[in-house]
């Protein structure tokens, strides 16, 4: 796992583009929708269910080569590094950019995949929905307010 401070280092990372019809970033758009419809399950009576359109963008964000060879500083200053390290990376960020039906909902999402023990993780917070939702979500947005982003009303 990256160390929290590596994660705001922007020359120690870089963002990747990923083919969106490449298996890899599907299964992580199915996942990104399954865990909205996780979400918005308790409230099913009012919130339809969403299902994958399309993925429109798909990046995933790696550490710079140099910085995994890293190993430690060797002089007093901190600025001369040991770079005979060969870490592994543990975790990768996937940021995706998928259409939802009905209604093309636009959302962007991040998921993080570990590597090692082949598991998804998404944190609610990090869903967006990037086009107006209109009218959608009008029945749930006085009780669950939260939930305006990804669900949408039956009629």
């Amino acid at each position: 796992m990256l160390a929290p401070e590596l994660k705001h280092c922007g020359a120690c990372l870089n963002w990747q583009t990923l083919d969106i019809n490449n298996l890899e970033v599907h299964s992580f758009s199915d996942f990104a929708v399954s865990e909205i419809n996780k979400l918005t399950e308790p409230y099913r009576k009012l919130c339809g269910k969403l299902s994958l359109k399309s993925s429109l963008r798909a990046e995933q964000l790696l550490p710079e080569k140099s910085m995994l060879g890293f190993k430690k500083t060797i002089d007093y200053g901190g600025f001369k590094a040991d770079l005979s390290d060969d870490t592994a990376v543990i975790n990768v960020v996937f940021q995706i950019w998928i259409y939802t039906k009905p209604k093309d909902g636009l959302i962007e999402v991040t998921v993080n995949h570990n590597l090692q023990k082949h598991t998804f993780f998404l944190d609610e917070s990090s869903i967006s929905r990037v086009n107006k939702y209109g009218d959608a979500p009008n029945c749930i947005e006085k009780e669950q307010e939260e939930l305006q982003k990804y669900c949408y009303c039956y009629k």
